[in-house]
């Protein structure tokens, strides 16, 4: 199935931003990006039942921006969405935790 050349920026922009969370994931362990902005979620919310499903929700979140960062850069190629979006989750996980 071929996908729409925008709708292919997307998905390589929402798999840079997937890239850059596992490895930054590994790479911090629980000082991670993902795990504080899931830490917070759970404060903020009063939740403790459910921490698996809010890492997920953050996942998520994080995939949107890496999608969003295409809007913003506008590449032209799927390794330039790839790039952007793997740009976007790398700076926000320096400035996060």
């Amino acid at each position: 199935m071929k996908l729409n050349p925008f709708h292919d920026l997307h998905a390589f922009g929402a798999a840079g931003a997937a890239a850059a969370t596992f490895i930054e994931l590994i790479a911090s362990g629980e000082a991670s990006l993902l795990i504080a902005v899931s830490g917070f979620f759970l404060w903020s919310l009063g939740l403790s039942d459910e921490p698996n499903l809010i890492v997920i929700a953050v996942f998520l979140i994080l995939s949107l921006i890496g999608v969003g960062s295409i809007y913003y850069f506008r590449p032209l190629t799927r390794k330039g969405a790839l790039a952007s979006g793997f740009a976007a989750i790398a700076v926000l996980a320096i400035f996060v935790p």
